[in-house]
């Protein structure tokens, strides 16, 4: 019964070990879904990333350009005659206007697109830590993995042994009801044996008694004769 209850409670720890091993497989298929979809999010904010860098160098070159424009309208406005100084003036005031609403502009798209740059370059580096996290993870699940194929190899050896424990058990327990079985016999035998020894042995006591009854009556007779021999001599 001892070993009968140990192979089934290796039976129900084998189903637990099972159990949790594809509990463990579904858990690292989805860490590898996730990590799929985080890598195509690492690739999609790189390129995001290239192409904000290029708009920040255009924008760069940009505003490098129209300082270069507000320099050589202050070139021109120094060597222009005095009678067409007024217009230039004019004209340039108006173009420095142009230039300076262009220049904010610029300015603010180029510190929108910086701030998106770091937005991006911090998603990116959450990102990359996150798949870091998933690949460490996955490693976990492997060596856990390996861990629970060896211990269920050895319990499977483990069940091998108990079976074939059970079976010896099983062979020892026959065997030893069969002598059982035939020492009941015998004992049963030997006690029909011993009553008819015991029937024997008071039949000869019975025996026994009645002559010893009889030999006791016999020397009675021999006295009683002899005395009268005695008597009548």
């Amino acid at each position: 019964m001892r070993e009968d209850l140990q192979l089934e409670t290796l039976l129900a720890t084998l189903d637990m070990e099972k159990a949790t091993r594809k509990r463990l497989q579904e858990a690292f298929q989805a860490q590898q879904q996730a990590l799929s979809l985080a890598q195509e999010r690492v690739d999609k904010l790189d390129v995001q990333v290239t192409n904000y860098q290029k708009t920040e160098t255009v924008l760069a070159q940009s505003v490098a350009h129209l300082q270069h424009r507000f320099a050589t309208k202050d070139q021109l406005r120094a060597a222009s005659v005095e009678h067409v100084q007024r217009e230039l003036i004019e004209q340039h005031e108006q173009e420095m206007a142009a230039l300076c609403g262009e220049l904010a502009i610029a300015r603010s798209t180029e510190k929108m697109a910086q701030e998106q740059l770091q937005q991006l370059q911090k998603e990116l580096k959450t990102l990359r830590a996150n798949e870091q996290l998933a690949l460490a993870s996955r490693e976990n699940v492997a060596t856990h993995e390996q861990e629970l194929q060896a211990k269920i190899a050895q319990l499977e050896t483990e069940k091998a042994v108990l079976h074939s424990k059970a079976q010896q058990v099983q062979k020892a327990d026959a065997q030893l009801r069969s002598q059982v079985h035939a020492q009941s016999e015998e004992i049963a035998t030997l006690r029909k044996d011993k009553e008819a020894l015991q029937r024997d042995n008071k039949e000869l006591g019975e025996i026994a008694s009645d002559l010893m009854q009889m030999a006791e009556r016999q020397h009675e007779e021999n006295k009683r004769k002899k005395r009268l021999r005695l008597s009548l001599g």
